[in-house]
């Protein structure tokens, strides 16, 4: 079962499908790396402006692909997750307690 802990992910490629994944999984926020800081180095706001474009067009297209209106209508179920694959919360927990502490 997947935790109803609000949470935040971090989408370290910046792709509007972990994006989407991350929501639909209860996601509150999700961090879109540095991509916007190329597009500020490289040609400044406008560039900026238009990456967040794409990246929000994206989105949009992939939340309706699945048949919704809104990022609020997400739901684990649009999602194609294999049998086994959450573990859950307390196989990460003694996957932690377990794991040997370095420089001990």
């Amino acid at each position: 079962m997947l935790s109803p802990t609000p949470s935040q992910h971090r989408s370290a490629l910046s792709s509007q499908r972990y994006v989407v994944k991350a929501l639909a999984l209860g996601a509150r926020a999700v961090m879109i790396g540095r991509a916007y800081l190329w597009g500020l180095s490289a040609n400044g706001q406008a560039c900026v402006e238009n990456g967040l474009d794409i990246l929000r067009s994206g989105i949009d297209s992939a939340v309706l692909g699945l048949g919704h209106s809104s990022i609020h209508d997400l739901t684990p179920g649009d999602l194609l997750i294999p049998p086994g694959f959450d573990r859950g919360l307390s196989a990460l927990s003694a996957a932690r307690r377990d794991a040997p502490v370095p420089f001990s």
